[in-house]
């Protein structure tokens, strides 16, 4: 799939393009930019096409700065603000194994309801059999005892939190993770969990066997429950780890002064909240156009005060 463009207009802009313009005016500026990012992701050099989101691509289009192999901006730090899935966090890594594979299937189906192409749809889902057997097995295991959702953070979130500069950030990230957590323990029992692996088994059946009306039933409710149950959760764990990186001091004594931060709309909501909550404002607010089109990405920034950093 080729790069997102805009319509020859002046007042529209992709964020890609934003930043570059954005890192060139400010060359005598420290910028910090965060992103949904993993570092496996930066591994496997991960392409727009693959995902058809516009972070992969994004990511890719400035790869070579976030692995630090080379990059035309030196005032510029990347971050790879997506901790989630660590390789230093196994269970949380492959819980997300079977996330991934419901939403996949999950989009197969769309596709099928929307333009009528059965046969192609239930042929492009059934690629995910062996990504949802794997993912089943996992959950099963899980089930075996009660999941605690503490031991899922990663240990970059709380390395995060412990270098706050600021004792009242400090507290309110800690509360605020450990609150987010509690919520989803109180509401998620092991009966609704048995349920999810029940309907897991259902929609692996169906994609076996070529069944269209269990691939249409539980392709729509498993990663519907898969959300709330494993990524919602994990949501909090980058969420945190982001503002953390923040308010936090570097090795070298910096601190991030002039940040820009890009992420999927449900984490910047979050982001919105917690820095309102310590006394931010909101000065300029702006909507993607042409949703539902490669054009999703273009913005309207006339109303934007610039420079951006003063």
């Amino acid at each position: 799939m080729d790069s997102p463009k805009c319509a020859s207009n002046e007042k529209n802009i992709t964020f890609d393009n934003f930043l570059e313009y954005t890192f060139e005016d400010n060359r005598n500026k420290k910028i910090d930019l965060l992103t949904e990012t993993s570092l496996e992701d930066v591994k496997s050099g991960i392409k727009y096409s693959d995902r058809n989101n516009y972070i992969s691509y994004l990511t890719n289009n400035f790869i070579k700065c976030y692995s630090k192999s080379e990059c035309s901006y030196n005032n510029v730090r990347f971050h790879m603000a997506d901790a989630r899935n660590s390789s230093e966090n196994i269970l949380m890594n492959l819980t997300l194994t079977l996330v991934e594979a419901g939403y996949n299937i999950f989009e197969c189906i769309r596709y099928m309801n929307n333009i009528n192409s059965g046969v192609f749809a239930i042929n492009t889902a059934k690629i995910y059999t062996d990504q949802l057997r794997q993912g089943i097995t996992i959950l099963e295991s899980m089930l075996q005892k009660p999941i605690d959702y503490n031991s899922y953070i990663p240990k970059k979130t709380i390395k995060q939190i412990n270098n706050i500069k600021y004792p009242e950030i400090k507290v309110y990230l800690q509360n605020y993770l450990y609150s987010e957590i509690q919520k989803y323990t109180h509401d998620i029992t092991k009966a609704s969990l048995d349920e999810l692996l029940s309907d897991s088994k259902e929609l692996l059946n169906g994609l076996i066997t070529s069944d269209k009306s269990k691939i249409i039933t539980f392709g729509y409710k498993v990663p519907k429950n898969l959300f709330k149950f494993f990524l919602d959760p994990a949501m909090v764990f980058m969420d945190v780890y982001l503002i953390g990186r923040i308010f936090r001091q570097f090795k070298d004594g910096t601190e991030c002064n002039n940040c820009i931060i890009y992420a999927g709309n449900n984490h910047c909501e979050n982001y919105e909240k917690i820095l309102l909550d310590f006394g931010f404002a909101k000065v300029f607010e702006t909507h993607a156009k042409d949703q539902g089109s490669d054009k999703f990405q273009c913005l309207d920034l006339t109303g934007l005060k610039l420079p951006l950093f003063s």
